[in-house]
């Protein structure tokens, strides 16, 4: 009985230490990659999306298709169904490709949400430390590094 309170009142030290000294790195590394790492790819999805957009109503214009002021619409209705052969394929390859470019705008805005969850985990966890038991503390920290990794994965997955 002895050697199980001290043995847990150890793990207990331990991990308010980790939280002590790991918590204050951790947060800035989770704030820097929210910082430097999604604003970075945002930039370059935003513009990769206009490009995208720019290239295909220029290719589907010169079918003398008439495209629009929006021509992400085209995604959406029936329009392209009155295009030309060539035309119709263009639109076919633009919303192939829109999509991928929307799919990674989606796991990137998770990840940074995921980030921001960490972030504030962390910060929650360094003023509970005192609070919570051992086991609740490593649920903790398991459950935040389990739903980055999910949310690394999906990033991968997205941009594969």
């Amino acid at each position: 009985l002895l050697a199980g309170l001290v043995t847990e009142k150890m793990r207990e030290d331990a991990l308010r230490d980790l939280i002590d000294r790991g918590a204050p790195p951790a947060r800035t590394v989770v704030r820097a990659l929210d910082e430097l790492v999604v604003h970075q790819m945002t930039e370059r999805l935003t513009t990769e999306r206009v490009q995208l957009t720019a290239q295909f109503a220029r290719l589907i214009g010169q079918q003398h298709d008439r495209v629009g002021p929006s021509p992400e619409l085209l995604c959406t209705g029936s329009t392209a169904s009155t295009f030309s052969g060539t035309g119709f394929l263009l639109t076919i390859e633009y919303c192939r490709r829109l999509a991928v470019v929307d799919r990674r705008f989606k796991a990137l805005t998770a990840y940074s949400e995921s980030l921001k969850a960490a972030e504030t985990a962390l910060a929650e966890l360094q003023s509970a430390k005192t609070r919570l038991k051992s086991a609740d503390l490593a649920k903790r920290l398991h459950t935040i590094g389990s739903e980055l990794d999910g949310k690394v994965a999906a990033v991968r997955k997205a941009f594969a």
